[in-house]
């Protein structure tokens, strides 16, 4: 099974508050397991990839540490995610992740 570790920290929650800018929301990233490990160094802004994970939510990739709100085409799934994991600032969440582009 295809796992990724994923949590809201503090530190991003209290630049949120502070920052002028838009988009600065993320949400850092491990690969625990699966196809995301051999490829998630060549991931960047110019080669983002999508996985859904919990066979639910689509992200789009395109940071080698954290997921994004900027790099999303779609921000829907991404502010849900990042609704629940700030509930839980600095605990790690483990979900199951399918690659799909």
């Amino acid at each position: 099974m295809s796992l990724i570790s994923v949590k809201v920290s503090v530190k991003v929650l209290d630049h949120i508050r502070s920052s002028i800018s838009n988009n600065q929301e993320q949400i850092a990233l491990k690969v625990v397991s699966g196809d995301l490990s051999y490829i998630i160094d060549t991931i960047s802004k110019s080669r983002k990839v999508q996985l859904i994970m919990a066979g639910q939510l689509v992200v789009t990739l395109g940071d080698t540490s954290a997921i994004w709100r900027a790099h999303q085409k779609d921000v829907t799934d991404f502010d849900i995610l990042f609704k629940m994991l700030s509930s839980k600032p600095d605990k790690e969440f483990v979900f199951s992740y399918k690659l799909i582009g």
